[in-house]
């Protein structure tokens, strides 16, 4: 699963993922080095003239029709084998996705002597994207946007950590992106231009398929918003960053 991760982008870099053409924010958004649940995060979607717009979501997805938008917290993955069957997850599916711009994401390790946080990103250092979905809850003041973290079973360099891991859209955007929104798959199943997101197939691992590296969160770092590159230790023997 995907429970925290870290989206420190700086304007540049989020134009060399999306394309220049790509709308940013017109109001300045917060670098998560350990970003959480119900906080605001960017996220790529096309708008109905088919452009690229960047925009500040909240993590946990609230389906429209929810009572209230508690249940987001418990909506935050979903997924990729199932999604397109899940009443919360379905029509987004088919409608509503979107890419979310990560340096890495945290998983824990069980340990005798508790859990130990792992970074994880890619070993070039470079951003990538996330496969989300995305929904709108309410209206008027009360509107608000909300997405969810495609995930897939984790690639083999990953089982010892997680058996599961968020899903990439692989290469640029995998089609995950439909052209317009009016143009995305109006089926249930299938994968709809995902490349193998709805199956958990390789492409949903395409992110888990380029070298990365895990290593040994510093002792506190995964309980506030601390920079991620603060990293020492690792999954190899005498503390040593282990390439993948």
């Amino acid at each position: 699963m995907c429970g925290r991760f870290t989206q420190a982008l700086k304007a540049g870099e989020l134009v060399a993922l999306y394309g220049p053409a790509a709308s940013l924010p017109d109001t300045a958004w917060a670098e998560r080095w350990n970003g959480a649940p119900t906080q605001a995060f960017l996220a790529c979607r096309v708008d109905d003239a088919g452009r690229r717009v960047l925009s500040l979501l909240r993590w946990g997805l609230v389906p429209s029709w929810a009572r209230d938008r508690a249940i987001g917290s418990r909506l935050i993955n979903a997924r990729s084998e199932t999604v397109h069957e899940k009443p919360a997850f379905r029509s987004a599916f088919r409608r509503r996705r979107c890419l979310v711009p990560a340096n890495g994401w945290f998983e824990w390790s069980r340990t005798p002597a508790g859990k130990v946080p792992y970074w994880i990103s890619l070993a070039h250092g470079r951003p990538f994207s996330l496969a989300g979905l995305w929904e709108a809850w309410g209206e008027g003041e009360t509107r608000m946007e909300s997405f969810t973290v495609l995930t897939c079973p984790a690639g083999e360099a990953l089982r010892p950590l997680h058996a599961r891991q968020p899903g990439g859209p692989g290469g640029a955007d995998g089609g995950h992106l439909p052209p317009t929104p009016a143009r995305a798959p109006a089926g249930g199943g299938g994968t709809g231009g995902v490349r193998g997101l709805a199956r958990g197939g390789d492409a949903c691992c395409a992110v888990a398929g380029t070298a990365r590296r895990a290593v040994r969160a510093p002792a506190g770092e995964h309980d506030g918003e601390q920079h991620a590159e603060r990293r020492a230790g690792g999954l190899a023997p005498g503390g040593r960053v282990r390439e993948w």
